[in-house]
Formats: structure tokens, C-alpha cells, sequence
């Protein structure tokens, strides 16, 4: 059951992504529908502890903060996402898949660079680069 909520979590952040690709926002409702996901999800996790739970929760809350400092700059959707999907990988899951998602986006952001398709200020949708770092990190941990 855990692997299929894995799968579902998965499905969302592609649909939230693709929403973030063409509106560079993300609903509420994407939000709470994965939170909810996540929440029983946690439920069919074994070895569930509630430091690694609250480790990949404080890691969105991190998030959400630089999102405060940076006025907007950092999207406060993105920590949410981060918060909700951290409590179901826990902190290492988390850590991991957020280092995925920011070489993704830093490979990204070089060559928009290179290309000349935008500059330093070019806003870019995060949660693609989240699903990404999402997947690779299930795949590697199923397989």
C-alpha cells in the first residue's frame, strides 16, 4: 500500500507541475490534495519515526522561510510541497530529493543562461525540477 501511495504522491507533483510549468503557480487544492496523500501515507510507512517525519517536515518550513526572507522570490507553494512530501520520505528523502530538484534547476538555469533566453531575474517553476528529484529518488529506492 505504501508503494501506492508513493505512486499517487508521484502522480500529483507531475499534474502540480505541469500546472506550475503553464500558470508559475500552484492551487491550494494540489496542495491539500497531496498533503492528504502524504498524511496517510504515513500510516503504511514502516521503520516511521517521528524525528525523520518531522526532519522532512522542517525542511518545507525551511523553505517557506527563505520564501519570506527573499519576498517572494523563493515560491511559498514550493516549501508546502516540500513540507508535505518531506513528512512522507522523511528528512534523508527529502534532503535527497531537494539536492536532485536543485541540479536540475541549476543545470536548467545554465542553459537558459547560454542560450540567451532569460537572465539572473528569469522566474523558473520549481515543482518540475521537485517531481524530478521525487522520482529519481522512489526509483532508487524501490530499485
Amino acid at each position: 500500500m505504501y508503494f501506492f501511495i508513493l505512486i499517487l504522491t508521484g502522480i500529483i507533483l507531475l499534474a502540480a507541475g505541469i500546472i506550475d510549468i503553464l500558470r508559475k503557480e500552484i492551487s491550494r487544492g494540489f496542495i491539500a490534495a497531496l498533503a492528504i496523500v502524504c498524511i496517510a501515507g504515513l500510516v503504511f510507512k514502516e521503520n516511521n519515526s517521528i524525528f525523520d517525519i518531522l526532519g522532512g517536515f522542517c525542511i518545507g518550513l525551511c523553505v517557506i522561510g527563505m520564501s519570506m526572507i527573499s519576498r517572494g522570490q523563493v515560491g511559498r507553494g514550493d516549501g508546502l510541497v516540500i513540507c508535505a512530501v518531506g513528512a512522507l520520505t522523511g528528512y534523508r528523502g527529502c534532503f535527497i530529493m531537494v539536492c536532485y530538484a536543485a541540479l536540475i534547476m541549476s543545470a536548467a538555469s545554465i542553459i537558459i543562461l547560454l542560450l540567451k533566453k532569460g537572465d539572473r531575474h528569469t522566474k523558473m517553476p520549481f515543482i518540475p525540477a521537485l517531481f524530478a528529484g521525487y522520482a529519481a529518488y522512489v526509483g532508487v529506492m524501490v530499485f
